[in-house]
């Protein structure tokens, strides 16, 4: 009598369930690179052109108009807060940690 020697195949949800969680980690890996490039795409500390007539100063909320008077400050974060007098800007930073910022204009 002949030997046979069989091995036992796994049932066909065995193998979905890898190719499923093969799926789940490919989208998981794709969804991180974005998160990730999008996360850097954010924190670009650049000054931003001033809409004059429409952008508001962030101290006394009016609205900025004098090209020559405005002023920016950019945190190192990215973070752009407009002033429509340079006397705004420095009654502002009494109250702002002067550590985080990154570029005066």
């Amino acid at each position: 009598m002949e030997k046979r020697i069989v091995t036992p195949t796994p049932p066909d949800d065995v193998d979905d369930s890898k190719n499923k969680a093969l799926e789940n980690m490919k989208t998981l890996k794709l969804y991180s690179i974005v998160a990730i490039l999008l996360l850097l795409a954010g924190c670009n500390a650049s000054p931003q052109p001033i809409d004059y007539g429409n952008d508001g100063c962030h101290f006394c909320k009016m609205t900025i108009v004098d090209k020559v008077h405005a002023a920016e400050v950019v945190t190192k974060k990215g973070k752009v807060y407009k002033f429509d007098a340079t006397e705004c800007m420095v009654n502002f930073m009494k109250a702002f940690d002067t550590s985080e910022i990154k570029l005066y204009l």
